[in-house]
């Protein structure tokens, strides 16, 4: 917020994102007016890279006026220096930074003098200026080079940044193609097709945070982050389909695992990696709300804002085997029990042993998360804006890259601050309705885009076109066969609702519920020409014989599920079981007698199968367990009971 061309910083001490970067770098001068404007404190962040590390300059007011140098390293707080102060506002703090020689001057006057504060301290290496505090107004933020070493900035430096806070705020700018070229942090570079390529300061051309490349079909092979500290490095992304199931760094080394679910596409199990193995578990939007230990502690919890911005609290690192927020002397302790004796909060595998050897998971693990136990000050951040544990998918399961806050969608990237995608909608609009931009029509806590190219929620008219474009989005994102896809085209009403429900049990997405409500319509019953389906068959030709998990072999219990309903049961015309008076009950036609028949009188029960619940008829359910199918032992149909063992249903 502005006041009178001051930057008004309303934050926390410890903790949280510094609110205003910008000048990466390695040797420079930062220097800052401060008014503590009756609040806690105010810093100047120097050499920032993100909330686990950076050094700052902090002025504090209260509860004694001190100025502190503090240094935050792989999450752990320590005082390097400090000296009584007595705030004036306003007052002014710079610092100073050549190779592992650190200096913070408190209201310097004229030439300088002696720093007030000074480390030697070479831990951090490279990063940005930054501002925090609580209740504290900054003005006239200068950054640059020393040239004529005299320890300021004047006339005869090189300043690079000179901020007075008279706007904050960056005009975005677009390319011809309509991609968002500049915002407030970044500038962006594109391919020939739209896809992001590379990032840079948007203050700095010469720093630059990502380079990303893609396969053929859009998806993102690799990228390449530097001038990020402990992000940097080279990440090569494996698939199984659309999903990224194997990460490796640039030696070819695996270093992250994921194991996904059936029920949706962005359903994440677990994550298995350097940082150890994590459960992961979801909200109805399909956001990463927390992480969980192999023994069931929470490790991590997430809070988001409506468009994405997370908020990531991280309760246990790995290797806290006493839960007590660090990983210290004691657990390393511990440790040393756990080669003789298991304890699987040192397990990063998750292979039943605990190995010490260079190289394995295990030993790079606590490595990477065990810190110096001489630190004066051990602390866990307790908000920052992406996952300590290295988890990387967050809102609606969907990437975030950490390097630069953005989210990956596939087709697009999304920008939670901004609250909308940076390039255009492929699909027109005709499925983003009067922005190409938007973030599924403004909806974000009730839709979901795992593709970025659905457009849904847009508010346009649902039309044939639409239903065009909704089932080649299912049918990339392997929602939907290749041999559904057919069966679509040739089967009657009854089976395309059967599909169109099933899309949406998959999906969660409410628009395959009005296409089946109005795909009957005159106008919708045409769109099985030949000119669509040609179309919509290549794409399905492509899809089989590039990735079989797109057209996965239908089990064998369901060979003959007629009704395509996903259940062999009573209510397949074709089945010996077929039961015509109970056929009879679906009224509306989708092959399955459920709360959406208007039967009078029905006895409904609520079915939760891995958080999401749905109401369902237990009428024709003669087993008693929530499911009407073919495993009910009926009298007149006890020859299906030897399908018991196989029950593929949930």
């Amino acid at each position: 917020m502005v006041s009178s061309g001051e930057l008004n910083v309303q934050g926390k001490q410890f903790g949280g994102e510094a609110v205003f970067t910008g000048h990466m770098d390695g040797d420079f001068v930062a220097e800052v007016q401060v008014r503590l404007n009756s609040g806690k404190d105010a810093s100047l962040y120097f050499r920032y890279l993100d909330p686990d590390h950076w050094y700052r300059a902090r002025l504090q007011g209260t509860p004694v006026g001190a100025v502190f140098l503090e240094k935050m390293h792989k999450g752990k707080l320590t005082t390097l220096d400090s000296a009584a102060a007595f705030p004036s506002d306003p007052d002014v703090l710079r610092v100073k930074c050549v190779g592992s020689a650190l200096e913070v001057w408190y209201n310097p006057a004229g030439t300088p003098g002696a720093a007030t504060l000074s480390a030697t301290d070479g831990d951090i290496g490279w990063g940005g200026v930054a501002l925090s505090g609580w209740d504290a107004l900054f003005d006239n933020l200068k950054v640059g080079y020393d040239a004529d070493d005299d320890d300021d900035l004047d006339g005869s430096d090189d300043v690079v940044i000179d901020e007075d806070f008279s706007s904050t705020s960056v005009a975005p700018t677009h390319d011809d193609a309509g991609n968002l070229t500049k915002d407030a942090d970044y500038a962006y570079g594109y391919d020939a097709w739209n896809n992001l390529v590379k990032v840079r300061a948007q203050n700095d051309a010469d720093v630059v945070v990502g380079v990303y490349a893609y396969y053929a079909d859009n998806r993102r092979a690799s990228k390449t982050v530097t001038n990020r500290g402990d992000l940097d490095g080279t990440t090569y992304f494996f698939y199984d389909g659309l999903r990224e199931i194997e990460e490796r760094n640039g030696a070819e080394a695996v270093t992250q695992q994921y194991v996904w679910g059936h029920e949706y596409l962005d359903q994440l199990l677990m994550i298995r990696g350097a940082g150890g193995t994590w459960f992961v578990h979801q909200d109805a939007n399909w956001n990463v709300i927390a992480l969980t230990t192999p023994g069931g502690d929470v490790a991590e919890e997430v809070q988001y804002q409506p468009y994405g911005l997370p908020q990531v609290r991280r309760h246990l690192a790995f290797g806290d085997s006493d839960a007590d927020g660090d990983v210290d002397a004691s657990d390393n302790t511990a440790r040393t029990n756990a080669l003789s004796t298991y304890n699987r909060a040192f397990d990063a595998d998750f292979d039943g042993d605990v190995v010490n050897t260079s190289g394995d998971a295990d030993k790079e693990a606590w490595d990477a998360s065990y810190n110096d136990p001489a630190a004066s000050t051990t602390t866990v951040v307790a908000n920052r804006g992406f996952s300590p544990t290295g988890n990387p998918f967050l809102f609606t399961g969907r990437r975030l890259d950490a390097e630069t806050g953005l989210y990956h969608y596939r087709f697009r990237t999304y920008h939670p601050v901004l609250k909308q995608f940076i390039q255009r909608d492929p699909l027109g609009y005709g499925a983003s309705g009067p922005s190409l931009y938007q973030y599924i029509g403004s909806r974000p806590t009730y839709y979901v885009d795992p593709l970025g190219a659905c457009g849904e929620g847009s508010g346009s008219r649902v039309t044939p076109d639409n239903l065009k474009e909704q089932l080649q989005n299912a049918l990339r994102s392997g929602h939907l066969t290749a041999e559904e896809l057919q069966r679509f085209r040739t089967g009657n009403m009854r089976t395309k609702k059967a599909i169109l429900k099933q899309l949406y049990h998959r999906t969660k997405n409410r628009i395959w519920l009005t296409f089946q409500k109005m795909v009957s319509r005159p106008e919708f019953s045409r769109v099985a020409t030949s000119s669509f389906w040609r179309g919509l068959g290549v794409i399905g030709a492509f899809f089989a014989l590039e990735n079989t998990a797109y057209a996965p072999e239908i089990p064998w219990h369901l060979s003959n599920d007629d009704d395509d309903d996903g259940i062999r049961n009573k209510y397949d015309p074709d089945s010996e079981y077929y039961n015509e008076a109970a056929a009879a009950e679906d009224y509306d036609q989708d092959g399955i007698p459920n709360e959406d028949d208007p039967v009078d009188g029905p006895n409904y029960a609520l079915w939760c199968y891995l958080g999401v619940c749905m109401p369902i008829s237990l009428e024709p359910d003669m087993d008693g367990d929530g499911i009407p199918n073919h495993l009910d032992p009926a009298p007149d149909r006890k020859e299906e009971i030897w399908y018991g063992s196989q029950d593929m249903d949930p």
